[in-house]
C-alpha cells in the first residue's frame, strides 16, 4: 500500500497538517475475544515509537483512529478504537500515519520510503 503525503512544507510536518487516514480491510474466521496488533518496523533512535524513512531527519507517527497516543512499534497491543466490524469475519483497521520531523537539519527534498508490516489476530 502507498500513502502520498503530497507536497510537504517542511516548517508544517510536525502540527499534523499532513495526516493521512489509512484503512485496511481484514478478514479473520476466527473472530472471538480481544483484537491485538503488531506492527514491524524500523524505528529512528530519538524515538521507538517513530517509524524511520529513507530520508534522514523525517519520520512517521502511527496512531490508532480515536486514539491520540501513537502505536507502539514491534510490540503487541490490544486494539481499542480503530476496528470497525470487530467480532465479524470482515471489518476494516483505520489509523493515522503523521509525519515527523526530528533533529535540527534541513531535510532533503524527494520521495521518501518506510515499511511496516502490519499483524491483527484475535487472542
Amino acid at each position: 500500500m502507498n500513502v502520498d503525503f503530497g507536497n510537504v512544507q517542511e516548517e508544517k510536518i510536525n502540527s499534523r497538517t499532513y495526516d493521512k487516514k489509512i484503512i485496511v480491510p481484514v478478514r479473520c474466521p476466527y473472530h472471538q475475544g480481544d483484537v491485538s496488533l503488531t506492527i514491524t518496523a524500523a524505528s529512528i533512535i530519538e524515538n521507538a515509537d517513530v517509524v524511520a524513512t529513507d530520508i534522514e531527519g523525517l519520520g512517521i507517527l502511527l496512531y490508532e483512529e480515536g486514539n491520540n497516543k501513537p502505536l507502539s512499534l514491534n510490540n503487541a497491543a490490544t486494539i481499542s478504537t480503530g476496528l470497525r466490524g470487530k467480532g465479524e469475519e470482515y471489518s476494516n483497521f483505520t489509523f493515522i500515519a503523521s509525519l515527523y520531523k526530528y533533529g535540527k537539519n534541513k531535510l532533503k527534498k524527494g520521495v521518501f520510503r518506510a515499511t511496516v508490516m502490519i499483524d491483527i489476530y484475535y487472542i
